[in-house]
């Protein structure tokens, strides 16, 4: 999860390199963090440890985040 990037929400074309990017600026977090509406949200959809698919949080209600997303099946949802 990529917590609180000031705003500016970097460029990258490979999620490693998202990841990589929070990480260096100590804003990363695992999957224990509770996601709030604006973070940058990395997918694992084949859970083997390989981040395929990254979102914007825009909103969340109990246990369900809801995110904005683009290029998963030719569509933005």
């Amino acid at each position: 999860m990529g917590n609180g990037c000031g705003g500016v929400i970097p460029k990258f074309s490979l999620c490693s390199d998202g990841v990589r990017w929070f990480e260096s600026k100590g804003r990363f977090r695992d999957g224990s963090y509770t996601p709030v509406a604006g973070d940058i949200i990395f997918f694992d959809w084949g859970d083997n440890g390989t981040i395929d698919h990254v979102g914007i949080v825009e909103s969340v209600s109990g246990g369900t985040v809801n995110t904005i997303e683009g290029n998963r099946k030719s569509v933005i949802v």
